[in-house]
């Protein structure tokens, strides 16, 4: 089948080659559908090409080209929506973007999980605020653990307000439970007992993906390939490749 891209001419790619993403990226829900394609000119550069929006691709790299002790864990939610029995089968990436000064960064709270068994794609929203969101892969990067995550502005949507104490809960739905488990000072911990299918995400992490992937999805493979002249190994050209499809 022929695949329309604004970045890559047209590309072939059989309908038994994509990759669906059935929850979409962050801020990119409607679009489901994918083909997952190898950069034609840097090695260790790949794109996420949407099926069905032209304009619509990410560039994706392997963490390990970005930090050495990246982890993550795929809750049961996680592994039951990609159809995954074993983690170790799991592909793990990272989503490019280009920083506001120049060079490029990586979003290590937000990674991309692919079940190539069953062409099943998930992003994930990290609930550890050890990784940063726009993470810089020259220079003297900060502590993974400061995410580069500001809280957004604006009025605030009408919500019902309840007053609970401690070990006290609510209900949402039927099966949904919120329940208080701490009081300090200005700070709630909230216990959260939901099905493995419900995605449960702090606000501000969830925001600041969904910002990041909008802006990444605008990245050009001429800003991508600045990969090349950065330090880590794994990236290198090689003028005979042509964009392709990963299962070609």
């Amino acid at each position: 089948m022929n695949i329309v891209t604004t970045r890559f001419g047209l590309v072939q790619a059989s309908e038994s080659d994509w990759i669906r993403i059935p929850e979409g990226l962050v801020g990119f829900r409607s679009f489901t559908q994918y083909v997952h394609l190898l950069d034609p000119v840097v090695a260790g550069l790949t794109w996420l090409q949407s099926v069905t929006a032209p304009e619509l691709a990410f560039g994706l790299i392997a963490p390990p080209l970005a930090v050495t002790d990246y982890q993550v864990e795929l809750r049961a939610g996680d592994r039951a929506a990609l159809e995954l029995d074993d983690e170790r089968a799991a592909l793990i990436y990272v989503i490019l973007n280009r920083a506001p000064g120049g060079g490029l960064t990586v979003n290590l709270q937000g990674p991309l999980v692919i079940n190539p068994a069953r062409r099943l794609g998930r992003q994930l929203v990290l609930t550890s605020s050890r990784y940063a969101v726009r993470y810089p892969l020259e220079g003297q990067a900060t502590d993974h653990g400061r995410s580069l995550v500001s809280l957004t502005g604006g009025r605030s949507p009408k919500m019902l307000v309840l007053s609970r104490h401690r070990d006290e809960s609510i209900i949402i739905g039927d099966d949904i439970v919120i329940t208080v488990v701490d009081i300090r000072g200005d700070k709630v911990r909230l216990g959260i007992a939901a099905p493995i299918e419900i995605s449960v995400h702090r606000q501000e992490v969830y925001e600041a993906i969904q910002r990041e992937n909008r802006q990444a999805s605008r990245l050009e493979p001429q800003d991508a390939r600045q990969l090349e002249n950065l330090t880590p190994p794994g990236f290198r050209r090689d003028p005979s490749r042509r964009p392709r499809s990963e299962g070609e």
